[in-house]
């Protein structure tokens, strides 16, 4: 990994933790699962456009594997619990 910016290590990172065969469309309850994310963060990313979505004909909302991926990276620094105060 020599040579590599941070941003590209924790893609691959990111990637290599995923399950082999993941598919690119996900369902909530599949992409809340796999990401370690609940239900209800990946309901308000995609209701405030952070995340976007496939809607199928039955109404249901597939996730998008690399948009979940992409928004992940981009904001590692968020996600991260604060420490606590001491």
């Amino acid at each position: 990994m020599a040579g590599q910016t941070p941003t590209r290590q924790l893609e691959e990172a990111l990637t290599k933790m995923l399950p082999k065969e993941t598919p690119p469309l996900l369902r909530l309850a599949d992409a809340a699962r796999i990401f370690n994310l609940s239900k209800s963060t990946l309901l308000r990313l995609r209701n405030r456009g952070a995340i976007k979505t496939f809607k199928t004909l039955g109404g249901q909302h597939m996730f998008f594997r690399d948009e979940i991926l992409n928004f992940i990276n981009q904001n590692t620094h968020e996600l991260q619990k604060p420490d606590s105060p001491r």
